[in-house]
């Protein structure tokens, strides 16, 4: 999710507060907001692209790169970033 400076504070604080509630696991259990990447390829390029935000100046709000979900040692996920 990306936030933007021209949004004013009220408005970025509404969504950071909806974003630092989602929750990351097995996305058919309820109450679940984020499940799985589909594949480690998957989950290695959008870590390049967060990465390549980040040296580009992009400053992270949330850091979800290192995600770990109980129960699922071998899965693919990443948290709100």
């Amino acid at each position: 999710m990306f936030l933007c400076n021209i949004c004013n504070r009220k408005r970025n604080g509404c969504a950071l507060e909806k974003v630092r509630a989602m929750k990351v696991g097995n996305g058919l259990t309820p109450g679940i907001s984020m499940g799985a990447i589909a594949s480690k390829k998957a989950k290695e390029r959008i870590l390049e692209l967060i990465e390549a935000g980040v040296k580009e100046g992009a400053k992270l709000i949330l850091d979800g790169r290192g995600v770990k979900v109980e129960g699922c040692p071998g899965g693919f996920y990443i948290g709100p970033c």
